[in-house]
């Protein structure tokens, strides 16, 4: 989260380079301009990706899918993806009736399971203390313990993963 992310910067200096190609160069010499200025975001981009890795275009890329443009319908994810998605948790895990205790590590290893929903785990450990959110992917945190959402599986989330208190 914060901190300095090379796609936003590149797309950015691009973005200004054009609007100023557009405006200060004469018409005959943009067609030569644009030529170097694609070269340079192509170079610019593979220099991004040795740099500091592929993961910072999938996750521009998985942002820039969620855009939604006005007068535009919204595309909903399939319905029997969601549906397998939740039935593909494992067996044998226990449902409390009521809240646990979250500080309990036992709680964490006897309920806690991948699949479940943020509105399972919130049933079951209540509201996290902080949550924040990076790409598709949402953290909640208690204590020292967190927890992961995938956010692209399912409408309300789906933990993959998490840290023990």
């Amino acid at each position: 989260m914060g901190g300095f992310n090379p796609a936003w910067f590149i797309a950015a200096a691009l973005g200004v380079a054009l609007l100023a190609t557009d405006i200060l160069i004469p018409e005959e010499s943009r067609k030569k301009i644009g030529w170097a200025l694609l070269s340079l975001g192509i170079l610019l981009f593979i220099i991004g990706v040795v740099g500091f890795g592929v993961d910072v275009y999938i996750s521009l890329w998985k942002k820039a899918e969620t855009i939604v443009l006005p007068n535009t319908p919204r595309v909903e994810a399939p319905q029997h993806s969601i549906v397998k998605d939740k039935t593909a948790q494992p067996s044998g895990h226990a449902h409390p009736s009521a809240r646990v205790d979250w500080r309990d590590k036992q709680n964490w290893r006897r309920f806690l399971h991948t699949g479940m929903t943020r509105t399972e785990v919130r049933r079951l450990f209540g509201d996290p203390e902080k949550m924040s959110v990076s790409g598709n992917t949402e953290f909640w945190n208690y204590d020292q313990g967190m927890i992961s959402f995938d956010m692209d599986l399912h409408s309300d989330g789906s933990l993959y993963s998490w840290d023990e208190p």
